[in-house]
This record gives structure tokens, sequence and C-alpha cells, in this order.
């Protein structure tokens, strides 16, 4: 699978710098349109981006309780984190309480206690249709996916934990 991006990033380099603002404030409006096999898709940029953030914390704070937890896409992780960082801190510790929350109250309970200790790899997911996410933590003997939606007022977070057959 290719994926080349499309954008504009080239430099004005007439040295007027009205000229540049205006082609600076373009570029930070201007959607970014990506060939993935074959097919358009077209994507806003958002300088933030708190149901990312969200997932990224959802990542951070349950891949904690496994023995190893692991993105599959490096380059993800690392989108994810920037998105996470550039939220405001108290929002941070919002979005880390809920995860928090959620684990102790829910996961801890009703997820067997050997899934915890199976080392996982993380991938992400979006239904395009209700918009809910998914992080998907596979292991060798369980798989657990979290489903969660970030709002300001309130957060949604569920869980599916399956068992893999051998």
């Amino acid at each position: 699978m290719q994926l080349c991006c499309v954008d504009a990033r080239k430099r004005n380099r007439t040295g007027d710098l009205e000229e540049e603002r205006r082609y600076k404030s373009a570029l930070l409006q201007s959607p970014v349109f990506c060939v993935q096999g074959g097919t358009n898709m077209k994507m806003n940029m958002k300088l933030t981006d708190n149901q990312t953030a969200f997932e990224y914390a959802v990542y951070m704070i349950v891949g904690s309780y496994f023995q190893s937890a692991g993105c599959k896409s490096v380059l993800q992780e690392q989108r994810m984190r920037i998105q996470y960082w550039e939220q405001k801190l108290d929002q941070q510790y919002r979005m880390e309480d809920c995860c928090i929350r959620y684990v102790e109250r829910q996961l801890l309970e009703q997820v067997p206690k050997d899934c915890w200790e199976q080392k996982v790899k993380v991938t992400f997911c979006m239904d395009s249709e209700t918009r809910e996410s998914e992080i998907r933590f596979e292991g060798d003997r369980y798989v657990l996916s979290i489903f969660g939606q970030w709002d300001r007022r309130r957060s949604e977070l569920s869980h599916l934990c399956c068992k893999r057959a051998f």
C-alpha cells in the first residue's frame, strides 16, 4: 500500500512579508489531498484535534497496564503524541482522568487478569458512519478493543475483550 500526499508546502521565495503571511494563512486553512490505493481521500488540517489527543491518552493509560504495548505505526503514534501535547494542560488532565476512571471502574473488574500479562500491538481505527474510534490492543491470547468519543461536556468509553482461538 503506497501513500502519497500532495500539499502546498512549496515555500514562497519572493521575500515579500505580506505575501508570505497570506501564503501561510492559506496553507493552514487548505485541505490536504491524499491518494491511497487509487482512491482520493480529503482530510482537513486542524491545529489541534481533541479526538486524536483522547485516543492517544487511552493508548497511553490503558497500554501502561499491559506487560508492554507498542503502536504498530510509529508515524501514527508520533502524530497522535503531537496532538496530545498541543492540548492545554487542564484538557490533558481531564482526558487522563477519564481514562484512569474507566480502567479502574470497568476494565480491571471485567477483563481477565491474564489479558494484562501479555505484550500487545496497538492499532487505531475509526467507524466512518458513527465516527466512533477504536483502539485495539492485540496480544497472543486476547484482543481488547476500546471504543471512545471525546466531547468537552462528556466522553464515552466502552470495550470488548475477546479470547483468541488457538
